[in-house]
């Protein structure tokens, strides 16, 4: 009884030394360059509170690895170039997410789960299939990125509003590495965009469509803390520019 016991308290310490280590998150950029790079999902699940950072991009992946959600300290995921046609609920398990990558694939809509990723700083869709702006984005307080272009959207909702602390905003079909990420390029991976290692340029992966919006909702005005706003290769009247404008007087707007 006594050895049940202990056995007992033994895994009750276990489980919360693991919630504890979880919880002391999330690292801040700089904190997370020193962290090693992990591109093996089996050997990142050895030890799953060490990993960080998981690039699994053009792996000609067609189901998301359900597993990725015992990555509890996960911050960075690349899964890119892959041919993804939807993410599954436990993604909403990576609650410690700051940056995620998903270009390249051919996804049509997000799980409501993503919502429960509260820490998401940086989400880069481009060039995937959508069809409609995914709404459950807009319920991501902490988004301050977000990258759309080369997808198949005409129209922006007014829940957009809800992305308060937004800062960089494309939907247009070019990827400026400098306008989108402002030079935080380091961890950026091989193949699926351009990308910055011991200062080398490589190229992105050009799909052939783009967004066809023709206008923005007036709630975009609530975005105080936009800078940067790209709208290139969309369908937006000069009229339409001008209302923007006025919307969005202190942000940087390209047409």
């Amino acid at each position: 009884m006594k050895k049940i016991l202990l056995i007992f308290l033994a895994i009750i310490f276990i489980c919360n030394r693991q919630k504890i280590i979880a919880q002391n998150l999330p690292l801040t950029w700089e904190e997370l360059q020193s962290k090693k790079v992990f591109t093996s999902l089996e050997e990142a699940l050895k030890n799953p509170l060490e990993v960080y950072i998981l690039h699994l991009g053009d792996n000609d992946l067609m189901l998301f690895p359900k597993k990725i959600s015992k990555l509890k300290n996960l911050h960075y995921l690349e899964i890119g170039s892959n041919k993804l046609t939807h993410l599954p609920e436990e993604i909403g398990e990576l609650s410690n997410l700051v940056y995620l990558y998903l270009e390249g694939n051919k996804l049509e809509f997000l799980p409501k789960e993503i919502q429960k990723m509260q820490n998401l700083e940086c989400l880069s869709i481009y060039n995937n299939q959508f069809k409609e702006f995914p709404k459950e984005i807009c319920n991501l307080k902490k988004l301050k990125i977000l990258n759309f272009g080369r997808n198949n959207i005409k129209k922006i909702p007014k829940e957009i509003e809800g992305l308060e602390n937004l800062t960089v905003l494309n939907f247009s079909s070019f990827y400026d590495i400098n306008f989108i990420f402002k030079n935080r390029i380091i961890l950026l991976p091989k193949g699926t965009h351009c990308y910055s290692l011991n200062g080398k340029m490589m190229p992105i992966k050009i799909a052939q469509t783009n967004n066809e919006i023709t206008e923005l909702p007036k709630e975009i005005s609530k975005l105080k803390m936009l800078m940067n706003l790209d709208l290139r290769e969309n369908n937006i009247s000069d009229v339409e520019q001008n209302n923007i404008k006025k919307l969005l007087p202190n942000c940087n707007i390209q047409f």
